[in-house]
């Protein structure tokens, strides 16, 4: 009976283990762009590489694997490379900028938006 009520409930979804070593590294890297160091001083407040170490922490991974913030000389981009990811001050400034400008986009639809409903009242 308890077999057979096992057997009609849905699979639980599991993390894949990998068999290995070690776990995730994280290190925040002092900026060297003065402009970089409000992101550098945010994310690391939030502690956004240690939820990513413990989002990761279910898996047990071949070798260690060592996630960094870094500056890139002016480069947006991130980088993994030989067990190691590298996500530059660049990339996330220019994720903010982003999304501002599709904030402001948004703000200007509104507006034209609630134009268009004021003009169709009045006809």
């Amino acid at each position: 009976m308890l077999l057979a009520a096992l057997a009609s409930e849905p699979a639980i979804a599991q993390m894949p283990v990998l068999r290995g070593v070690t776990g995730v590294q994280v290190e925040y890297k002092e900026p060297i762009n003065p402009a970089h160091r409000p992101i550098y001083e945010r994310l690391k407040n939030r502690r956004v590489l240690e939820q990513f170490r413990e989002f990761m922490s279910p898996l047990k991974l071949q070798r260690s694997l060592n996630v960094s913030l870094s500056g890139c000389n002016g480069i947006i981009n991130a980088v993994h490379q030989s067990g190691r990811i590298t996500y530059c001050y660049e990339l996330v400034a220019n994720m903010q900028r982003q999304i501002a400008e599709t904030n402001q986009a948004i703000e200007r639809m509104k507006v034209d938006l609630r134009t268009a409903e004021e003009a169709a009242k009045k006809r």
